[in-house]
């Protein structure tokens, strides 16, 4: 598997869409600093599924779109293609070619592609799983991140190797198995908490299943009485209904006339309302009238005020307009004198030009016939020369000879002198080099054993991290186990709280209620006796005992919220529930008396043990204002017998007594924590909770200050780590220095020896030259008067051609004078004829103005002619205006007079309207008592009805239509009590216990299956964690010893020797062991990586990426700068092994090395054309007997 292509398009500095098309073996990307190289490298990894964008060289997820240049607009989206050949079949999917895209939008939304088909990232994720390429993997080493391989933690190494080993895909799915693990604990705690919570209900539903089949029976006979005596009741209160109303119809015919007249001077006096409302709006509308009109007199007024100021503006205008144009007149007039006299200086000029040029041309032709008597003389002396240098020749040959010995002599001299000071000074270096050879040597020594003594500094603060890191990871174990507890605790509590919230646990019918309160769809509070009570510690069992199903009853504020409450039920059929209404609850009649003295085990009151909101307290005293706790059983008896008042005595384990005697108690199977135990229980989760919080809170302080302890460790360590390195710098460089000064010692001493040889060979060749310098001088003695006659007839032709040099020189100076006067003349003349224009020129602008300003004199003149016929306009329409608003006036005042006067008509009808009520009232008020008969009639027979209907379904049709005679035999009184007596001793009755009991029973069998299933599964991850572990030990370890011996080789091919460690830090645990590095270049001791130079870390780094890539070869491997930090020798030994592995992987490379920029099969240029947009050129490198060409196809598209 290869890399076919890469598409990019508005990612980074890639502003157009640009394709580049890679082939196997090496792609060099160059290109200048700053043009987007490593933005290709970025490309790379984002595609592949890089989230961390500071990985990416950004701050934001957005900063990898195209954020606009100097000519291009900023884009809203990047996207990179990257397409892989898959022939081979490494991807697991049935493609040749695997297409992997990946978009980005500025509103933060990203989306994955496989093969244009829509995906997660966890899909991309999981396709290149152990192939040795993702954004984990080994296959990427980005720009600066070739030391990181070597700095990084050991555990974190790891990773690399389980990449090699082709593992990871086994820890992935090991973390998923421990994912799911965590799950599928959590819902085995959460099921068991809820079993726990209903595992108490079963046993005392079937007993209360049994109480309500013999409650059926007793209040079925109990109603068939009441419904008897119901009927008897209703026909009685409707024969009084009908008598009422045939009493009050006798006075309605009376009321009817005074309500016929009271609604006739309504009518009338509607009428007079009418007319007055119509009198008000003409009122008004003339009120707006008046109004509008006197505005616009008032506007007429401005508005001629206006056109005043405006035409005196205008006549302004136009006296200011005329003095200029006088102005302009009189500028033009002087203008017209200048250009005049311009003229006649500019002709001045033009004759002066023509004279200077006259008197040039004739100069020039006198300097011509001087210049040819020159050459003619000229050539005569020549002829006299020639026999002067033939003899001129000789002498020179023979005075050079002489000089040249007389230079060597004086050469020799000085080179005498310059031995004799060079050994001086040979001595003194010598000397000096070894003073300082000396000196290098020991400051060497001195920083040997301040390395040796910051070695043990650096061991100590080894012991020292290692012990803070020890502590460090137990307050972390500690905190983890914290926090296992935490979120254990929390999600019983948020069961409990769910289960509380919902009303696990109680009755169907309780439950709709507060489901159908919390959603709004009944009006009103209401609450649960269960949750508005708080019970001591110890008090659960005995108050859970004594309130016994009315622990769910349900507390409403009135009796229409009750009403209402079991009309929902019953419209909803979700069954039934008992409601205690505040405002109809009434204290217990009896109350407990006697002596309750707690050393006789009465430990009080139940209603007095508890707490609650006084608000609740009608409620509950009715429930337990009459129950006795007491300590034991015998202590229960004891208060039965004398205390009075009392309807059942409790103790503290449960037992229960009522007043008929009977004694319940026992023990229950699989007893689970009630209602009550279930609030405190979540009360005590709280409490426990917050302060397991405060404990973690510390102990996650305390981590802190470890971890900044241990970081503080390792800045120190880096310090003497740092001091180390330079002082070993310093070591090699005065070592280095010693060994030179010594050499430059032995150096200068030969050079000494040297320098006194060729001293004395100087002085034998000085004696030499001496001699021949005596032979040349008697020789020059000889030719010298030959010479000087000669000289004699040249000098004189010489004068004569100076005498002539001096005339062609004055006649120069002449000519140079009248060009000088003639250039002068000139640009007179130019200036004179510039200055001419501009007058002109300013002349036409003066007319242009004077013809504007008379323009604008004649249109002022009509603005002001038309202001006047405009204001004569607006007086005229002012007068008109002020006559219609003495109109208007006239006209109000007409309509305020019949506005008045209808006042007074309604006013009267006002008060006749009024004596008609208050006889219609009195009237009104003398069938009132039979209305409040009648409507006390009317409610006691609705209640009636309401009761036959609510309690026994009963409509009021039904039960007139009744076809028994309802008779009261003589015992039926005494059947009633004892029925009522016998219901009311068998306590709070569950009437839905059977139903609830069934749904119970069904939930705790789902929830033993469910259970059943989770601990299954349990087993079955557990089962499938412990093979991946035996597994992936095997596999890290035969890779680890693989890659142990590859780095050892590849480090040896790279530095020309030395030897290579891989140790694991735990042995003993090969799941979670870290690697450390240890290697010992040549020459060198075996030494830790943070004693090795830059370079030498870089290859190391080099060695230890070509091993894991020799364990297990990536498909294509990236490198970013990786040979920066090495230098031309290690360059090509990196280069070497990288075409060896080139045959198996595909090998990106961006660098400025040029060694590997020859290596590279393909090359990628990347540059800036146009700031901040990178484009992309490609040349094919061919071999030595193919020419190099570009690849077109590399370049942008699109």
């Amino acid at each position: 598997m290869f890399i076919k292509s890469i598409e990019l398009l508005g990612f980074k500095t890639f502003a157009e869409k640009t394709e580049v098309k890679l082939t196997s073996g090496i792609t060099g990307v160059v290109g200048p600093n700053g043009c987007g190289k490593s933005n290709i490298a970025d490309s790379l990894m984002w595609v592949l599924g890089e989230s961390n964008v500071r990985n990416l060289r950004g701050q934001k997820a957005i900063d990898v779109i195209f954020n606009g240049s100097d000519k291009k607009r900023a884009l809203g989206m990047a996207e990179v293609s990257i397409t892989f050949d898959n022939s081979c079949g490494t991807l697991p999917v049935s493609f040749n070619e695997v297409t992997i895209t990946r978009r980005a939008f500025r509103s933060g939304e990203g989306e994955f592609f496989i093969n244009k088909t829509r995906c997660r990232l966890k899909d991309v994720y999981e396709l290149f799983l152990d192939t040795g390429v993702g954004r984990e993997a080994y296959s990427f080493i980005t720009q600066g991140e070739i030391d990181s391989v070597l700095s990084a933690k050991a555990e974190d190494r790891r990773e690399l190797i389980e990449e090699a080993a082709g593992i990871k895909k086994y820890r992935y799915r090991r973390e998923e198995a421990l994912r799911k693990l965590d799950k599928t604990q959590a819902n085995l705690h959460r099921v068991t908490d809820i079993m726990s919570e209903i595992s108490g209900q079963l046993e005392p539903l079937a007993e209360q299943a049994e109480a309500a089949k013999r409650f059926e029976e007793l209040t079925t006979r109990l109603n068939e009485i009441e419904i008897g005596l119901l009927i008897r009741d209703l026909r009685k209160q409707t024969e009084s209904l009908e008598e009422v109303r045939r009493l009050k119809q006798g006075s309605v015919g009376k009321i009817e006339e005074y309500e016929q007249l009271v609604a006739e001077l309504e009518a009338e006096k509607e009428k007079q309302s009418a007319k007055l409302a119509k009198i008000e709006e003409d009122v008004e509308a003339a009120r707006r009238v008046e109004m509008n009109l006197s505005a616009n007199v008032q506007r007429l007024d401005s508005k001629a005020a206006l056109l005043v100021e405006r035409l005196k503006s205008a006549q302004s205008e136009i006296a200011r307009t005329d003095d200029e144009i006088a102005a302009l007149e009189q500028s033009i007039v002087q203008a017209r004198s200048r250009i005049a006299q311009l003229e006649t200086e500019e002709r001045d000029c033009a004759e002066a030009c023509a004279k200077a040029r006259a008197e040039v041309d004739s100069k020039t032709r006198a300097l011509a016939d001087l210049d040819k008597l020159f050459e003619d003389a000229n050539r005569a002396v020549s002829d006299q020369k020639a026999s002067y240098l033939e003899l001129a020749k000789e002498i020179a040959a023979k005075r050079n000879a002489l000089a040249n010995s007389r230079q060597r002599i004086t050469q020799l001299e000085a080179a005498l002198a310059k031995h004799d000071s060079e050994l001086a000074s040979l001595e003194s270096q010598r000397a000096e080099a070894a003073k300082t050879a000396e000196s290098a040597a020991a400051q060497a020594a001195e920083l040997e054993r301040r390395i040796q003594g910051l070695a043990a500094k650096l061991a100590k603060l080894a012991e020292d991290r290692k012990a803070a890191q020890s502590e460090l990871s137990e307050l972390n174990l500690n905190y983890a186990d914290l926090t296992r507890e935490i979120a254990a605790k929390s999600s019983r509590l948020g069961t409990l709280r769910e289960m509380a919230e919902s009303h696990e646990g109680f009755f169907e019918g309780v439950r709709a209620v507060m489901a159908a309160s919390k959603a709004g769809k009944l009006r009103g509070s209401y609450a649960v006796v269960a949750d508005v009570i708080s019970v001591p510690k110890g008090y659960e069992t005995a108050i859970e005992i004594a309130l016994g199903a009315n622990l769910q009853d349900v507390i409403a504020d009135t009796v229409d919220q009750a009403k209402d409450a079991i009309a929902f039920l019953k419209r909803a059929e979700t069954g039934r529930a008992t409601f205690l209404p505040l405002d109809g609850m009434r204290e217990p009649r009896e109350r407990v008396t006697g002596r309750m003295d707690e050393r006789r085990g009465a430990l009080g009151i139940a209603a007095d043990l508890i707490g609650y909101d006084a608000k609740y307290d009608p409620a509950i005293r009715s429930l337990l204002g009459r129950a006795v706790v007491a300590k034991t059983i015998d202590d229960a008896i004891a208060l039965s017998r004398e205390l009075d008042g009392w309807n059942r005595i409790v103790t503290l384990e449960g037992e229960l007594i009522v007043p008929s005697g009977a004694i319940t108690g026992g023990s229950r199977k699989s007893k689970g924590p009630g209602l009550l135990v279930r609030k405190q229980e979540i009360d005590a989760l709280t409490s426990e909770l917050d302060a397991m919080e405060r404990d973690a809170a510390k102990l996650a302080k305390s981590a802190e200050s470890a971890e900044q302890r241990v970081a503080d460790i390792g800045a120190s360590a880096a310090e003497v780590e740092k001091s180390i390195t330079e002082d070993r710098t310093a070591h090699v460089e005065h070592s280095k220095q010693a060994d030179l000064s010594s050499r430059e010692a032995q150096r200068l001493a030969k050079q000494l020896e040297t320098a006194t040889v060729e001293k004395s060979e100087a002085e034998v060749m000085l004696a030499d030259e001496s001699k021949t310098a005596a032979d040349l001088q008697r020789l020059l003695d000889t030719v010298g008067q030959q010479n000087e006659n000669l000289d004699q007839q040249v000098a004189g032709a010489e004068q004569d051609i100076e005498a002539l040099q001096q005339r062609r020189s004055q006649a120069r100076e002449e000519l140079m004078k009248l060009n000088a006067e003639l250039a002068a003349s000139t640009e007179r003349a130019s200036a004179m004829r510039s200055r001419l224009t501009e007058s002109r020129a300013s002349l036409d602008r003066m007319a242009v103005d004077l013809a504007a300003r008379r323009t604008r004199v004649g249109d002022a003149s009509s603005g002001a002619d038309t202001l006047t016929a405009e204001m004569e306009a607006v007086e005229s329409e002012v007068q008109l205006q002020r006559e219609l608003l003495a109109a208007a006036e006239a006209n109000l005042r007409t309509l305020t007079i019949e506005r008045t006067s209808q006042h007074t008509t309604a006013s009267h009808t006002e008060t006749r309207l009024r004596d008609a009520s208050n006889a219609r009232n009195r009237l009104i008020q003398e069938p009132h008592d039979a209305d409040v008969r009648e409507a006390r009639l009317e409610v006691q027979v609705q209640s009636t009805s309401e009761r036959l209907l609510e309690e026994y379904s009963i409509t009021i049709e039904q039960a007139m239509d009744w076809p028994e005679d309802i008779e009261i035999e003589r015992g039926t009184a005494t059947e009633v009590a004892r029925l009522r007596k016998e219901i009311k001793d068998m306590g709070p009755v569950n009437t839905g216990a059977v139903a609830e009991y069934e749904r119970i029973k069904e939930r705790w069998d789902f929830l033993t299956a469910q259970r059943a299933d989770l601990e299954e599964a349990r087993d079955q991850i557990n089962a499938a964690i412990r093979d991946i572990d035996a597994s992936t030990r095997g596999m890290f370890t035969e890779t680890f010893d693989t890659v142990a011996a590859n780095f050892d080789l590849i480090f040896k091919r790279l530095f020309g020797g030395g030897r290579t460690e891989l140790n694991l830090t735990d042995p003993n645990d090969l799941l979670e062991t870290g690697i450390d590095v240890v290697v010992q270049p040549p020459g060198k001791k075996l030494q830790d990586m943070a004693l090795l130079s830059g370079g030498e870390r870089a290859l190391t780094a080099c060695a230890f990426i070509f091993a894991l890539l020799m364990a297990r070869p990536s498909p294509f491997v990236l490198m970013d700068e990786v040979d920066a930090p090495l230098d031309e020798s290690n360059v090509e030994r990196f280069v070497e092994v990288l075409r060896d592995f080139a045959k198996d992987s595909q090998f990106i490379v961006i660098t400025h090395n040029r060694a590997t920029m020859e290596a590279a099969d393909n090359l990628y240029g990347v540059t800036m054309q146009e700031p901040g947009i990178s484009k992309i050129i490609s040349v094919r490198l061919a071999s030595e007997d193919q020419p190099t060409t570009p690849e077109p196809e590399a370049v942008p598209v699109g």
